[in-house]
């Protein structure tokens, strides 16, 4: 199955001081393909940081890393397609409430993966074969818990 792209959205930062007013926005993009056991969230994204200050105003665009978490299957909890046809997005819950947030934007063992609507069918079949591999019962030792990967260049097709 192709991956599907997604976004992730995460609230901007806004800091008051004295001397300088800073205000940094957040933008991820990622992409999310499953394994026969695993399921692999790939993201990378970008800080654009605004500042003014008595020196002067400073715009500054900061690269983040790319990082990367695999996931068996059997450590989901729920997936689900949430949005309907304007804002659809996939939620992932972890069995464990921590699972989770290594990911930028989870919040309490709940994320939300953003999807394109020009991507919603793709999308359908991922929690489609995402339910099915969930229902799989699990042979062998127990899963190992996940893993985030960090690396400093952006997945393939993202961006």
């Amino acid at each position: 199955m192709e991956p599907l792209p997604f976004s992730l959205r995460v609230s901007g930062i806004d800091t008051f001081a004295m001397d300088a007013i800073a205000s940094t926005a957040f933008s991820f993009k990622g992409r999310l393909t499953l394994d026969p056991d695993d399921l692999c969230l790939e993201w990378t994204g970008s800080a654009h940081v605004d500042e003014v200050a008595f020196t002067g105003i400073r715009s500054e665009q900061i690269a983040l890393p790319r990082e990367s978490l695999r996931l068996p299957y059997s450590l989901l909890g729920t997936v689900q397609l949430r949005g309907g046809w304007l804002r659809p997005c996939i939620e992932l819950t972890g069995t464990d409430w921590n699972i989770l947030q290594s990911v930028p934007s989870e919040d309490a063992g709940h994320l939300r993966l953003w999807i394109a609507r020009r991507n919603r069918p793709l999308a359908r079949r991922v929690v489609t074969v995402l339910r099915q591999a969930m229902a799989r019962p699990v042979v062998g030792p127990r899963p190992m818990p996940p893993q985030v990967v960090s690396d400093s260049t952006p997945p393939e097709g993202s961006g």
